[in-house]
């Protein structure tokens, strides 16, 4: 249960509109109890998936607050005069993030 449970995996996928944004990189959040492997990749245009497990014993104890993940993206509309948005969506929970 993940009510009570260490977290050591996380796997998410995020979609954001390639028509204004373009995907520059990915980097571990606060949270990152020294990851075995994290990486994100953008492996259709406009969604990204960012995931990353642990091993050995190393976790995020369960209550812990912060990021998992901080995602870079650089503004590509020329006709972005302020006040258009862009909606980012977050989905396709897996491991421990299931049921967040």
């Amino acid at each position: 249960s993940h009510e009570s449970a260490p977290f050591v995996a996380f796997v998410f996928e995020l979609t954001y509109c390639t028509d204004m944004l373009q995907f520059s990189g990915c980097s571990e959040g606060a949270l990152d109890p020294d990851w075995y492997d994290f990486d994100c990749i953008e492996y259709i245009p406009g969604v990204i998936r960012v995931g990353g497990f642990a091993i050995g014993g190393e976790t995020i104890p369960w209550g812990r607050f912060g990021s998992l993940a901080f995602l870079y993206f650089t503004v590509i509309c020329d006709w972005c005069a302020g006040g258009e948005a862009c909606n980012l969506t977050f989905d396709n929970f897996q491991d421990d993030l299931v049921g967040f």
